[in-house]
């Protein structure tokens, strides 16, 4: 079946994983009569229509640990998307078949497009675990394969602004902060704690030093390297 709008109590039921089935069954009967009549609940498999044609009504696997999920519904979830632990997922929000969500905030309208991957641990010797996390604004696009960590620093954060444009196959590091309408063409790399002025555009394979600062509006050439600042 193609995307689906999900209720926040079908993702939470997927969550479960088989061997805590027999502990949930209260809740699993009272998401039941929340979610509708024409679904049906099978264990270990997620939910389906009772004209049921072999296929899965969806197939979104939570962490079992999923307590910290929120999700503001409507949401497009589409098969096989991973939600970890301390997820917020804002309106009207598109995730992909295959994407990977943890420790991190979608804001509204934002869509995730295939095998992108966000809020996963900084590429950081010093990080040891603390409670961090990535923020995304509103109404960016997130496209295939992009790898977006979580930052080192007890409540720190990787921020990405409003109406961001984010292709294939970037890297945003830890501690990172792109303001709003920034555009990271294919392959564009920035390294840890960069910081991105409004409406930057950063060309395609454009890799970028920690530590450095792109100002408003720049324009980088594709391809190309710096480990100095950019006004």
């Amino acid at each position: 079946l193609g995307p689906i709008e999900v209720a926040p109590e079908v993702v939470a039921t997927v969550a479960v994983k088989t061997a805590g089935l027999s502990q949930t069954n209260g809740m699993v009967y009272n998401i039941m009569r929340k979610v509708g009549v024409n679904r049906l609940f099978c264990p270990g498999c997620g939910f389906y229509d009772y004209n049921w044609d072999g296929e899965a009504f969806h197939n979104v696997w939570v962490d079992t640990t999923y307590n910290g999920l929120t999700i503001e519904a409507p949401v497009e979830i589409e098969a096989n998307v991973t939600i970890g632990k301390n997820v917020i997922i804002g309106d009207n929000v598109q995730i992909r078949a295959g994407a990977y969500l943890e420790y991190c905030e979608i804001g509204d309208g934002c869509k995730i497009s295939p095998y992108a991957v966000i809020g996963t641990p900084p590429q950081d010797l010093g990080y040891a675990g603390e409670n961090t996390k990535v923020t995304i604004g509103k109404n960016c696009q997130i496209k295939e394969f992009v790898t977006i960590n979580r930052a080192s620093g007890e409540g720190n954060a990787t921020i990405i602004g409003d109406n961001c444009f984010i292709m294939a196959y970037s890297h945003i590091a830890h501690n990172c902060k792109l303001a709003n309408e920034v555009i990271m063409a294919n392959g564009a790399t920035i390294a840890g704690h960069v910081e991105v002025g409004f409406g930057a555009f950063l060309g395609g394979m454009s890799v970028f030093h920690q530590n450095t600062r792109i100002g408003e509006m720049a324009i980088v050439s594709g391809a190309s390297a710096s480990r100095l600042d950019i006004c």
